[in-house]
């Protein structure tokens, strides 16, 4: 269990280096819509109804994973009801088209990615753009301790394991993010654009 976890953690951060893989797959996710944020511990994915905003952004997502250093563009569309993130290369090329709502997760992208790299992408979501309130409360019904300060510039939310270690801290400032996962080894520096 633990090889598959590390094996998805690793394809997510090798996701944007695939991208000129032309067999794509299509599938919709049907099981319990659970992640692990830790070797042992578990989360659920919150609804789509739970974001209290709506709106349309185009990112440019900077991301490291141990060595492995990318670049890629991303076009988010939240509504209240829905998810919607299209992930491409720096020159529009698709890598991945994910859609979340009621009825379930929908993931297409490069065959060699399972679609289970749809929840670690919406897990990584949901504890960046969800409300707080919301991510705490499930963080803490898993025993894991969440923090969030928030100041004048932004706000930073802090993961912990039961014996205080650092597992993921996300910072914000502005129009920026910084998500980082210090149990997985890997980075995402987002840059966020509004699209009226």
């Amino acid at each position: 269990m633990n090889s598959m976890k590390n094996k998805i953690v690793k394809i997510i951060g090798s996701l944007f280096l695939l991208a000129f893989l032309s067999c794509r797959t299509t599938g919709t996710l049907t099981e319990e819509n659970r992640l692990y944020i830790t070797d042992e511990v578990t989360i659920n994915l919150l609804a789509p109804s739970t974001l209290d905003k709506t709106y349309v952004q185009q990112q440019i997502i900077h991301g490291s994973h141990g060595d492995d250093e990318y670049t890629i563009m991303a076009f988010v569309e939240m509504d209240g009801t829905s998810l919607d993130i299209a992930g491409m290369t720096p020159i529009g090329t698709s890598l991945f088209d994910l859609h979340y709502d009621s009825a379930g997760i929908t993931f297409s992208a490069s065959g060699l990615f399972p679609e289970e790299t749809a929840l670690y992408l919406l897990g990584d979501f949901q504890l960046s753009y969800y409300p707080g309130g919301e991510v705490e409360r499930e963080i803490r019904r898993a025993g894991l301790d969440f923090e969030e300060e928030i100041t004048a510039e932004g706000w930073t939310r802090r993961i912990r394991d039961p014996r205080g270690e650092l597992i993921i801290e996300i910072i914000r400032r502005g129009n920026r993010l910084d998500y980082h996962n210090y149990l997985r080894d890997y980075r995402y520096e987002i840059e966020e654009k509004d699209i009226s």
